[in-house]
């Protein structure tokens, strides 16, 4: 995990990555993680799973979150652009009107990531 991580170069998708191995989130899930689904206080995030509908509230480990807040620091204008969408979209090559990166198009990039690494 730790080399493919090393070989993820940007870390948007090195965070989302992050996401997905220690919070076992889906790609769905990740990709529509949203500002108001983090609790900074309690450094929880809440989430309905895409598999079961439930309501989940998982601890954010300390090194994650801080990543997180350091890269939510470094871009707040275009979280805040994207509606509060975490990992929002650099551009609209996939033509639809989600703020939020594309399922589709996190797939790609691990796979590309993957055959690299």
């Amino acid at each position: 995990m730790q080399h493919f991580l090393r070989n993820t170069k940007n870390e948007k998708f090195r965070l989302l990555f992050k996401y997905q191995a220690q919070l076992g989130l889906r790609v769905g899930e990740v990709c529509k993680l949203h500002i108001s689904n983090i609790d900074f206080d309690k450094r929880e995030l809440t989430i309905k799973s895409e598999k079961s509908a439930q309501v989940d509230a998982l601890i954010i480990p300390l090194d994650l979150f801080k990543e997180t807040v350091e890269y939510m620091a470094r871009n707040a204008d275009s979280i805040k652009a994207a509606n509060g969408y975490v990992f929002f979209k650099d551009n609209d090559n996939n033509h639809n009107e989600v703020p939020h990166l594309d399922v589709s198009y996190v797939r790609k990039v691990f796979r590309e990531v993957l055959h690299a690494s």
